[in-house]
């Protein structure tokens, strides 16, 4: 799975758990000013992303989330992480 794959699926996560009728196309979307996702909505958001990627995201990382295109780094660089970790075994 490529990055461009990541950012995707990552979207498309976040437009149905906030229930969007538009695409995500900018990676600077603020997830609490521009789309007005309140703390359970980011938590809902984390979870869904979890569970569609089958692995978890560090609870201190999750507190730097600001934008779209953090969303996206961070499940890039757990994926990253966890694809090493499985090679290792």
């Amino acid at each position: 799975m490529d990055k461009n794959e990541v950012a995707q699926r990552v979207r498309s996560v976040i437009i149905e758990t906030l229930e969007l009728d538009k695409p995500l196309e900018n990676d600077d979307v603020k997830l609490v000013d521009d789309l007005q996702a309140d703390s359970v909505d980011q938590i809902s958001i984390i979870m869904a992303i979890e569970d569609e990627f089958e692995g978890d995201i560090n609870d201190e990382v999750v507190q730097s989330i600001v934008t779209i295109g953090d969303v996206i780094e961070i499940t890039w660089s757990e994926l990253q992480k966890k694809s090493v970790l499985d090679n290792d075994l």
